[in-house]
C-alpha cells in the first residue's frame, strides 16, 4: 500500500510540475514526432539526490530545462552517472519524483542530464519485493545539508 500511495503522490507531483511549466508559458517541443510525450520548457530550481545505496547519497543543485510526463532535462555543474537513480525535488518542497539518468552530456559550464521518471531502487541487485520504507528513496525526502537555511 505504501508503494501505491507513493506512486500516486509522485504522479501528482509530476503533473503539478507540468502545470507550472504551462503557466510559465514554456514553449512546446518542436521535435514532437520523435518523442512519446509532449515536452514543455520549464525553468525551476531543483534539489537532486543522487542515490548511492539504501537511500544514501549526495545532493546536487540543478536547473530544470524542460519536462514531460515521461521525464525531464536538467542542467548540473558536475556529471551524474548514466543509470544512476535520483530523487528530484523542487527546491523548498518535500514532494518529489524519482528517475533514472538516461544521458549526461557535457556543455558549456556544466552538464545536461536527461532523466526518465520511473520507479528505481538504489541497489541494482534489489527487486521491488525488497522495497521498504527504510530502503525506498520514494518514501521520504532526505534532509538537505542546507535545510536549516530554509
Amino acid at each position: 500500500m505504501v508503494a501505491t500511495e507513493s506512486q500516486n503522490n509522485e504522479t501528482r507531483t509530476i503533473h503539478e510540475w507540468i502545470s507550472a511549466a504551462q503557466r510559465q508559458g514554456g514553449s512546446v517541443d518542436i521535435h514532437r514526432g520523435k518523442r512519446q510525450e509532449l515536452r514543455r520548457a520549464w525553468l525551476a530550481m531543483l534539489d537532486v539526490h543522487v542515490l548511492t545505496g539504501h537511500g544514501e547519497g549526495t545532493f546536487v543543485y540543478a536547473t530544470a530545462r524542460d519536462i514531460s510526463a515521461g521525464g525531464l532535462s536538467l542542467t548540473v555543474r558536475k556529471a551524474i552517472s548514466v543509470g544512476a537513480c535520483i530523487g528530484i525535488y523542487l527546491s523548498g518542497h518535500d514532494d518529489g519524483a524519482t528517475g533514472i539518468v538516461r544521458h549526461c552530456t557535457e556543455t558549456l559550464g556544466g552538464f545536461i542530464v536527461g532523466v526518465e521518471f520511473t520507479e528505481c531502487i538504489s541497489k541494482p541487485e534489489a527487486t521491488p519485493r525488497h522495497i521498504t520504507p527504510e530502503t525506498s528513496p520514494r518514501i521520504s525526502r532526505p534532509r538537505s545539508p542546507l535545510a536549516w537555511l530554509r
